[in-house]
C-alpha cells in the first residue's frame, strides 16, 4: 500500500470507483416495490435497510430523491447481501462491504468509546450514505469525509486479503496507477492525471439537465457510462470496443496456459507471478478499461512467464 499511496502522490491518486464488486449475480430492488430480493444464497428483504432503528437515517428523509433512487440500482446497495452469499465472507470483511461501523478506538477523555463489535451476522447497513458522507464535516463539498480518490481507494484496491491468501479481490487502483503488476514497469493510465484523481468524472458523470431526475448509469449508481467520455473521445465506442476484443483474446490464452501448466503441475515462482498478473486484469472488472496499455502488458507478461513458443495459438 506503501507503493500505491506514493504513486498516488504523483498522480494526485487516482482511481476508480467500479461497480466492480466480485462477478456473480446479485438481484436489485426496484425502489418502488416492497418484493423481497433473491440473492444466490438467501433472501433479503431491502426495506429492511431503511425500516431497522439501527440502518442508516438518511432514507427516512431523502428515501424519494433521485440520488436514493440511483444508489438502490448500484453495487454499494447489495454490498452485504453479496458478502453474505458468498462461501468465503467474514466479519472482517465488513469495512468495505456494510457501513456506519468504525473500528474500536481506546476510551478516555477526549476520545471515543470503543465501537460495539459487529458480525456479519449482526451488521445491518449496505454500504450507504455515511461511507462517503457525514454532517461532522459540513465545511467540504457535498459533506464528503474524505477526497474522493481516498473514498475509492478505501477499499477498490487489491491488499485487503479478505478473499483470501494470495487471492486478488479486486485491483482498480493497482491497474488505474499501473502498479504492482510481474515484471512490467509501472504504466499508470493517462486518465490518472487528465482526471486530478476523481473518480466520480466517470462514475458519477451525469449529463446537462439532468438534475432531479433518477439515472440508470452516473450519479449515484456509481456505474460509468460512455457518455462521460464523448466530451474528450468522439470514437470512444470504437476505441472501447477495440481494446476490450484485444484484451479478451489475450486474457483467454493466457487462462489456457496458466491451466495447462496447473494440470502439469508445473508452478512455481514464474507460475505465481503469471497467475498475479493475470488475475490483476480479471479483478479489475472492466476488462482492462481503465489501463488497456497495463492490462496488456500484464498478460503478455504472464504469457512469458508460462514459457509459450506460440504452439498454444
Amino acid at each position: 500500500m506503501t507503493r500505491i499511496a506514493a504513486g498516488g502522490g504523483a498522480l494526485g491518486l487516482a482511481l476508480i470507483l467500479v461497480f466492480s464488486l466480485h462477478a456473480q449475480e446479485r438481484g436489485k430492488p426496484d425502489p418502488d416495490s416492497d418484493a423481497p430480493v433473491v440473492y444466490p444464497s438467501l433472501v433479503v428483504d431491502a426495506e429492511v435497510i431503511r425500516a431497522s432503528p439501527s440502518s442508516e437515517k438518511c432514507f427516512k428523509c431523502h428515501g424519494s430523491e433521485p440520488e436514493s433512487v440511483e444508489w438502490a440500482a448500484s453495487g454499494h446497495a447489495h454490498n452485504l447481501a453479496a458478502l453474505r452469499a458468498a462461501v468465503n465472507g467474514a466479519d472482517s470483511c465488513l469495512g468495505c462491504h456494510s457501513s456506519g461501523y468504525r473500528a474500536a478506538a481506546p476510551s478516555g477523555w477526549g476520545r471515543q468509546r470503543p465501537a460495539a463489535t459487529v458480525t456479519l451476522e449482526a451488521a445491518i447497513n449496505e454500504v450507504a450514505c455515511s461511507s462517503c458522507h457525514s454532517h461532522a464535516y459540513e465545511d467540504t463539498p457535498d459533506y464528503l469525509i474524505r477526497p474522493v480518490a481516498d473514498t475509492c481507494i478505501t477499499c477498490h484496491k487489491m491488499d485487503c486479503g479478505c478473499a483470501g491468501k494470495g487471492i486478488i479481490h479486486q485491483s482498480q487502483a493497482e491497474m488505474f496507477l499501473g502498479v504492482l503488476g510481474n515484471g512490467v514497469t509501472d504504466t499508470p493510465s493517462k486518465h490518472a492525471d487528465d482526471m486530478d484523481g476523481d473518480c466520480a468524472v466517470c462514475h458519477m458523470y451525469r449529463p446537462d439537465d439532468t438534475e432531479g431526475i433518477a439515472l440508470e448509469e452516473g450519479g449515484h449508481t456509481f456505474k460509468a457510462t460512455m457518455a462521460s467520455c464523448v466530451p474528450c473521445h468522439e470514437d470512444a465506442a470504437e476505441r472501447t470496443s477495440a481494446s476490450k476484443a484485444e484484451i479478451e483474446t489475450l486474457l483467454a490464452r493466457a487462462e489456457r496456459l496458466l491451466a495447462a501448466a496447473a494440470s502439469e503441475s508445473d508452478t512455481g515462482t514464474t507460475y505465481d507471478s503469471a497467475r498475479t498478473n493475470i488475475d490483476m486484469v480479471k479483478a479489475d472488472a472492466g476488462h482492462g478499461f481503465h489501463n488497456p496499455t497495463y492490462a496488456i502488458l500484464l498478460i503478455e507478461r504472464a504469457i512469458e512467464y508460462l514459457g509459450a513458443d506460440g504452439a498454444d495459438e
